[in-house]
């Protein structure tokens, strides 16, 4: 801990999934202190995942040292989670990934709970957010980002500020429909771009691309074990292998650049890999956003 500057106190992110919570404590120069990860109960009843939300926020202080000192320094709490949600009043409204929570007050309840300022927002805007003031969109005025996980999410970054849009769903580009004849979303709405390029849509391809033809050698059958039952990272880490052979992937790339197209036309562009990150820097939030990008 002696490492890290807390001398303007900490935030506590945290980042919620469809099957996981990772939370962090961030100082004012983005430096993550302290981390932690629990599982997120998103088919349960609306106070299960509140209370696996404060589960992880407690956590931080056990694995932070030293413990006494950290919890006087912390500032405020930023929350990332799936959308649609409103940033302004913290309301997670009716995320597909998280049904649990139907028009739930996730920012009052978590205030209640610390007496601290809470802010929430998409995961998506607020790992935009991050890349635009640390990461690749640094020094450029306009960002896009795509998230890739559960679902597909998205974030957009003009002049250095988060844009929300009038309902503050702008950046909801995983429900973008691109195919009216295509299988329904968890959105309900057909043929969404997250019902084919999500983490588990690129699994259950690649699924019904091997149980085809499970005889022929195969990058991903052998991280597998031999199983046709694999995952998204499977499908990632063999990618090299899988596009020639399958075209389990192939195609995901041009949805995305879809999914950018449709949204910004000629900006930045950042795919997330390992999204759930830039919810660590979700004290930014709190911060004063710059009004260029000569400011960042």
């Amino acid at each position: 801990m002696n490492q890290f500057s807390t001398r303007d106190g900490v935030v506590v992110g945290v980042d919620i999934g469809g099957t996981k919570i990772a939370a962090g404590l961030v100082n004012h120069d983005g430096e993550i202190i302290s981390r932690t990860r629990v599982p997120m109960v998103a088919n349960g009843e609306a106070a299960i995942g509140l209370s696996a939300v404060i589960s992880a926020i407690d956590s931080l202080s056990s694995t932070a040292t030293p413990e006494p000192k950290i919890r006087p320094l912390i500032r405020a709490i930023g929350i990332c989670s799936p959308g649609p949600l409103d940033p302004i009043t913290g309301v997670v409204i009716n995320p597909p990934n998280l049904p649990c929570w139907r028009n739930f007050p996730l920012a009052a309840e978590i205030a209640k709970v610390y007496r601290l300022p809470v802010k929430v927002d998409n995961d998506a805007n607020a790992a935009a957010l991050a890349e635009a003031r640390w990461g690749a969109g640094r020094g450029y005025r306009n960002v896009f980002y795509a998230a890739i996980g559960t679902g597909i999410g998205s974030g957009i970054v003009f002049d250095g500020r988060i844009h929300h849009g009038r309902t503050g769903a702008a950046a909801e580009g995983g429900h973008l429909s691109i195919d009216y004849r295509g299988p329904i979303c968890g959105c309900g709405k057909p043929g969404c771009i997250e019902v084919f390029a999500s983490g588990p849509a690129i699994a259950k391809r690649a699924h019904t691309k091997l149980a085809a033809d499970h005889t022929r050698r195969s990058t991903i059958l052998e991280l597998a074990n031999g199983s046709v039952d694999v995952t998204s990272e499977m499908v990632g880490k063999a990618h090299v292998g899988v596009i020639p052979r399958y075209g389990s992937v192939a195609g995901d790339g041009r949805i995305l650049g879809t999914l950018a197209g449709k949204h910004c036309g000629p900006a930045r562009a950042r795919r997330g890999d390992h999204w759930w990150r830039g919810s660590f820097y979700a004290h930014s939030l709190f911060r004063r956003t710059p009004k260029s990008a000569s400011e960042l």
